[in-house]
């Protein structure tokens, strides 16, 4: 059975007061499925706040065959052990909003993480959001490792198809390591197709990388 969730936020909203969230895993939560959920963060007119479709965190929670659209990050993540699989994300900036992304715009990344240990982020679609497909870092506070980000699909975002890496100096506390990048099929981002940035100890392999003649509607 799919279900389906409608959010207006109001307002453009900012990055550090969500608005909204569509579900929310709290950091309590523990072997939790959100299976077949459908989330639309603009139904009514052209506003769209700040807005999750999924904050999730905890341990052992899984996202499964979701769809989120015109949510400001289609899902946010921190936690231990947590997978999101076979879901769509799409806040549809390349293809609505049509000017240069800038930081008080509300549409951000598809996927958005920090201080994610052993997750799995496989077989997604990320498309049309207005930073990139899918991110993995930290401002430094963001320690993540062990995870595993395989046969996904990130193409038309504004920014990067898959982002991982740090800001700050390089910590215990702050870092990027133990990642498994594999089997992504990365296309037609505005920039870097796959980036790593101060990303150590992974392993990249198989991955798919392409420009196509559909370039051109992200520059």
């Amino acid at each position: 059975m799919i279900c389906s969730s409608q959010n207006n936020t109001g307002g453009l909203g900012s990055i550090g007061v969500v608005q909204a969230y569509g579900v929310w895993f709290k950091d309590t939560s523990t072997n939790c499925v959100s299976d077949g959920l459908v989330i639309d963060g603009k139904y009514s007119d052209s506003v769209m706040g700040f807005s999750n479709g999924f904050r999730l965190s905890g341990q052992d929670n899984t996202l499964r065959d979701c769809v989120v659209t015109h949510c400001s990050m289609g899902v946010t993540v921190r936690g231990t052990s947590l997978s999101i699989l076979d879901s769509h994300f799409d806040n549809g900036y390349t293809t609505e909003d049509g000017t240069a992304w800038t930081s008080s715009k509300p549409q951000w990344d598809g996927i958005a993480c920090e201080g994610i240990l052993d997750c799995r982020i496989s077989g997604n679609t990320c498309t049309n959001n207005g930073q990139s497909g899918i991110y993995i870092g930290g401002g430094g506070a963001g320690y993540s490792s062990g995870n595993i980000i395989t046969n996904n699909r990130c193409f038309h975002n504004w920014s990067r198809g898959i982002d991982t890496g740090i800001s700050g100096t390089l910590s215990t506390t702050n870092d990027v390591t133990n990642f498994t990048i594999s089997d992504n099929h990365l296309r037609d981002n505005r920039e870097t197709q796959l980036w790593l940035y101060a990303t150590n100890n992974s392993r990249i392999s198989n991955n798919s990388v392409f420009e196509t003649s559909e370039y051109i509607r992200c520059l």
